[in-house]
């Protein structure tokens, strides 16, 4: 029985000007006798309702989101769009050239620093030989000493702006014979631009 009304309420036609529900055969008659309106006055649509009507509450509401959305676009958009943080490896020089020398152990130091927004990280550090040795010193802590087999599982977190201290040794009794050497400290870095970096150290040795 609900069925059927129900498809009875559909096939009722709408009166486009009071939106009466009524038997489609009458809505001319409808419109001639309740408005005034002739078939040839008529022009007649299909109607599903009323216009509807948005209330001023919900309008407000959807107003309200549609500026916070703007909102969030112009500050995020920018952000973004801005270059992601990394880290920039930086050294005071890559090469040290000790001279004429005896048999002694040879010192220098470098200055490694982060110019860059990200954490750099120093890792993979040895030497060319086991004559020759490398230390970090970061806020006087010193790494441990790294040598020809290097560790690697030693790693170094220096953050943007943050300086380290290379110490390296070159102990010229590994050497029998008198003549220019060259030797290697070799690490890398997070830093896509410089990922893999060699220091250089020569010498003359005298014996």
């Amino acid at each position: 029985m609900g069925a059927l009304k129900g498809s009875l309420r559909a096939s009722m036609a709408t009166c486009p000007k009071c939106w009466k529900k009524v038997n489609p055969e009458n809505l001319h008659k409808h419109l001639k006798k309740v408005h005034g309106i002739t078939r040839s006055d008529a022009k007649i649509t299909k109607h599903h309702g009323p216009p509807v009507k948005f209330p001023l509450g919900k309008l407000a509401i959807v107003m309200a989101i549609t500026v916070v959305c703007i909102l969030i676009l112009v500050f995020a958009i920018p952000e973004l769009t801005k270059p992601g943080v990394e880290p920039v490896f930086s050294i005071d020089r890559g090469t040290q050239d000790f001279g004429i020398i005896g048999v002694v152990t040879v010192s220098t130091n470098f200055t490694i620093t982060n110019d860059g927004d990200g954490d750099l990280i120093l890792y993979n550090i040895s030497t060319s030989c086991d004559c020759t040795t490398a230390t970090l010193y970061y806020k006087g802590q010193p790494s441990p000493t790294f040598k020809q087999t290097g560790n690697p599982d030693y790693k170094l977190r220096i953050p943007p702006s943050g300086t380290v201290r290379l110490q390296v040794n070159l102990d010229t009794s590994y050497f029998s014979q008198s003549g220019p050497i060259y030797r290697l400290v070799n690490f890398s870095t997070n830093d896509n631009a410089q990922s893999d970096v060699e220091i250089t150290l020569t010498a003359n040795i005298h014996r």
